[in-house]
């Protein structure tokens, strides 16, 4: 039986470091997406959409609602 990788410290480490940058992502992201946010918004409105989503590697959710 193979040694069992202990992957705590690594997880622990890499959430530390996406909190840390949370707060500048979100400053991006807002500051980059505000001049087409209506458009999508519309696009969004128009489709049929209904159900359940899956959002994956989302960042911050930003557009996740």
């Amino acid at each position: 039986m193979g040694d069992v990788l202990d992957t705590t410290d690594l997880l622990l480490r890499q959430q530390e470091y996406y909190d840390g940058r949370a707060a500048d992502w979100q400053r991006w992201i807002t500051r980059y997406m505000r001049p087409v946010e209506g458009e999508i918004t519309k696009l969004l409105s128009e489709l049929p959409l209904d159900g359940h989503v899956l959002d994956m590697a989302c960042g911050t959710g930003y557009w996740t609602v």
